[in-house]
């Protein structure tokens, strides 16, 4: 009886003598230390290198134009197995093919100093007839927007070359001229009589005396699509100007042909191909009129 008695205190005072130390422990970690330290710290904070550039763009640069969702998927893609109706349609907006000029076809800052009496800028086309000039006296303004068009509001042919120039007169009469680089379009938007018009460099959608469509051309062809997807009404024209008026016919037809397949079009539009001769500069363009 007496060494239970022995064994319940001993086993007491162990109780005891645990929850004490637990509540010592728990006061340490809870104990507030305040006033100002008056030692050195010796101690060097380690040197950390950073493995990226900070100033480098989060998202990398896109340096080739192409689709999200294209005919060359992994193998084992879930997409390439199942492909989704939605993102894999030829009906998607594609925005980043931007090849077709929608604004201004250039831009010119002509500088030749404080003493300019008079000053010309001239646009001319491969055969050096002049198709669009500006002038004036005095200083040159600082910046000079071309739009395509000729002085007559002619629309420039994007399957010829274009050069520009410029010349200036100071007080004393000297002269100062400019030669500037070639001028060359894929294509180019524009709105004339309450229609779109798309004109396309023929050159570089179908081969040289072909009817083959290019890989340059694909994508022209790709982007002039969406941009009819976006303002389509009844009508599609699809005009092809060429050396001869045979290989303009058929080209015509691949056109015809490649827009029918990826454009959803109403039973009631009209689609109308033609190809013609260019005689005055034997040259090779699209028209697309819708």
């Amino acid at each position: 009886m007496r060494s239970r008695i022995v064994f319940i205190v001993s086993s007491l005072i162990l109780i005891t003598f645990v929850f004490y130390l637990t509540a010592q422990d728990e006061e340490k970690v809870e104990e507030e230390i305040r006033g100002e330290y008056k030692g050195v710290i010796a101690e060097k904070k380690p040197q950390i290198e950073l493995d990226f550039d900070p100033y480098e763009t989060v998202i990398p640069f896109i340096g080739e134009e192409e689709y999200i969702y294209d005919s060359q998927l992994l193998s084992n893609s879930e997409i390439a197995s199942s492909p989704l109706p939605v993102l894999a349609s030829d009906q998607i907006i594609k925005p980043w093919l931007k090849k077709i000029v929608r604004d201004y076809v250039a831009l010119f800052n002509p500088v030749y100093g404080y003493d300019v009496r008079i000053w010309k800028m001239v646009i001319t086309d491969e055969k050096g007839t002049e198709f669009r000039s500006y002038e004036g006296e005095g200083a040159p303004p600082r910046t000079i927007y071309w739009d395509g068009r000729s002085n007559e509001g002619v629309m420039m042919n994007p399957g010829i070359v274009y050069i520009y120039s410029g010349e200036a007169y100071d007080k004393l009469g000297n002269i100062s001229r400019v030669v500037g680089r070639e001028i060359v379009l894929k294509g180019i938007l524009y709105k004339d009589k309450g229609v779109w018009i798309i004109l396309l460099n023929g050159n570089m959608v179908f081969k040289e005396n072909s009817d083959r469509i290019t890989e340059d051309g694909i994508i022209l062809l790709e982007e002039t699509a969406d941009i009819i997807r976006q303002n389509f009404k009844t009508k599609l024209a699809i005009e092809v100007y060429s050396k001869n008026e045979l290989l303009s016919s058929k080209r015509s037809r691949v056109l015809g042909g490649w827009f029918l397949e990826r454009l959803i079009i109403p039973k009631y539009a009209v689609i109308n191909t033609a190809g013609y001769e260019e005689v005055i500069y034997k040259s090779s363009y699209i028209k697309i009129v819708f």
